[in-house]
């Protein structure tokens, strides 16, 4: 199985889409307002997504996926594999619910951290209910524990409820522990 790390941004197709990116990219400060999974099965040819959508948890077909979403960044891990994440805890919460109160929780996480305060804690997030960053980050660490090599990660004692998709992207981006990838998705 491969399973990449991805960073999104929705193409601004309604009045919707483009009042939901702008919200996001507005208290994140950064470009993407979506990460996720892109994964092959072994046995398939066929890319799909999962992430936390509005409407939950949720796997598309890459394909369809991209006629609504432009993929920004890629990474795969270097040395180490999600699948066992991905398998225990991101499948695990396919067609949950999407965390609404979390998001609200975020907003205040984003307004202490222009106050500078390191590691601010979202006071609203119910544990059955994940936002997309949240389930990428959970997935992450967890595999990378796994791997023995959490505390290589920068994000090892930020709180995954804590952490936006900009967030995530540039601790990626930064780190040896994994590679960008080229974003060819036509």
């Amino acid at each position: 199985m491969i399973i990449l790390t991805a960073f999104s941004r929705l193409k601004p197709v309604s009045l919707w889409d483009k009042l939901v990116h702008w919200g996001i990219t507005l208290f994140t400060g950064g470009k993407v307002d979506h990460a996720f999974f892109i994964y092959k099965e072994d046995n398939s040819d066929r890319w799909m997504t999962l992430g936390a959508l509005f409407s939950g948890v949720e796997i598309i077909p890459l394909r369809e996926f991209i006629q609504k979403r432009e993929v920004v960044a890629v990474y795969a891990p270097k040395g180490w594999s999600l699948e066992d994440g991905f398998k225990q805890i991101a499948l695990a919460k396919v067609g949950e619910k999407y965390d609404f109160a979390g998001i609200v929780g975020m907003v205040w996480v984003e307004t202490l951290r222009r106050f500078k305060i390191d590691h601010p804690h979202n006071p609203f997030n119910p544990k059955d209910e994940v936002f997309c960053s949240y389930l990428v980050s959970e997935v992450v660490k967890f595999s990378m524990k796994l791997s023995g090599i959490l505390n290589d990660w920068s994000l090892a004692s930020v709180s995954s409820d804590s952490i936006d998709p900009n967030q995530l992207l540039e601790a990626e981006s930064k780190s040896n522990l994994f590679s960008k990838l080229p974003v060819n998705l036509k």
